[in-house]
C-alpha cells in the first residue's frame, strides 16, 4: 500500500514538472512575441520621429 501510495505521488509529481515544462515552453513563446512587438512599435516610433 505504501509503494502504491508512493507511485502515485511520484506520477502526480511528473505530470505536475510536465505541465509546468509546457506552461514555461508557452511563457517563453508569449515573452518572445510581447519583445518583438515591442521593439518593432518602439522602432517604428523612432523611424517616425527620425522623419519629422
Amino acid at each position: 500500500m505504501k509503494e502504491y501510495k508512493e507511485l502515485k505521488l511520484k506520477k502526480k509529481i511528473y505530470s505536475i514538472m510536465n505541465c509546468y515544462e509546457k506552461a514555461g515552453n508557452l511563457y517563453q513563446m508569449i515573452e518572445s512575441l510581447i519583445q518583438v512587438f515591442v521593439y518593432h512599435h518602439v522602432f517604428e516610433r523612432s523611424c517616425r520621429w527620425q522623419v519629422l
